[in-house]
């Protein structure tokens, strides 16, 4: 569901083309979402097969399908997968890869030593972003870093604010520990400035 609690449903069309050498070439084309009115297998059978008609394009030619392991979706009797390959039996299911590999790695972070290393960093992502004042101290730190302590790479990236994940898609969990890792010695220096300003109270 989008942000106005729509559902929507996000459809891709994977094909094969051969250049003038007659070299094959795989493309896949983000077709757009469309909204649907609930996740049933027959509802979103029936949009998958309208919006296909509506591109022009014969379902007797499709030779696959993938969708992610959820019943609605692979039921092998009332699934998408089912209700297609009824009408189109070449239209063979095959879960799908990008779905499975982030199964396994969400499986991979629930081992202790990486589940905490990604509670640590999401600790300190929360600690620096939860307070105005920490998050100055942030910017402050990427201003009076070093810069001999970056290699050429990370001096030519703008220091980049640590941010959280969302649970169930790796992709983002890679994009916030990348950020992690580029700005380390940002984060580093602006725990200290948390810290010195700590002392200073205390001392007062």
């Amino acid at each position: 569901a989008d942000v106005s609690t729509v559902e929507q449903m996000s459809i891709c069309i994977r094909h094969v083309n051969s250049d003038v050498c007659g070299k094959v070439h795989v493309y896949e084309d983000f077709v757009g979402f469309v909204a649907v009115a609930n996740t049933t297998g027959e509802m979103l059978a029936s949009t998958i097969l309208s919006r296909v008609a509506d591109l022009g394009l014969d379902m007797q030619n499709c030779r696959g399908q993938g969708y992610d392991g959820a019943s609605n979706m692979s039921g092998r009797i009332s699934g998408v997968r089912a209700r297609i390959e009824r009408d189109y039996s070449e239209a063979v299911y095959v879960h799908c890869f990008s779905h499975c590999l982030n199964l396994a790695l969400n499986a991979a972070c629930a081992l202790p030593a990486v589940l905490n290393m990604f509670g640590t960093v999401q600790s300190v992502c929360v600690f620096l972003g939860a307070s105005p004042k920490r998050l100055h101290f942030f910017k402050a730190a990427c201003t009076s870093t070093d810069d001999e302590s970056m290699d050429g790479e990370q001096t030519a990236r703008r220091p980049r604010r640590p941010h959280l994940w969302g649970e169930t898609h790796w992709g983002s969990r890679a994009d916030a520990l990348e950020v992690f890792q580029d700005n380390f010695h940002v984060i580093l220096r602006a725990l200290e400035l948390v810290h010195e300003d700590a002392l200073e109270l205390v001392h007062e």
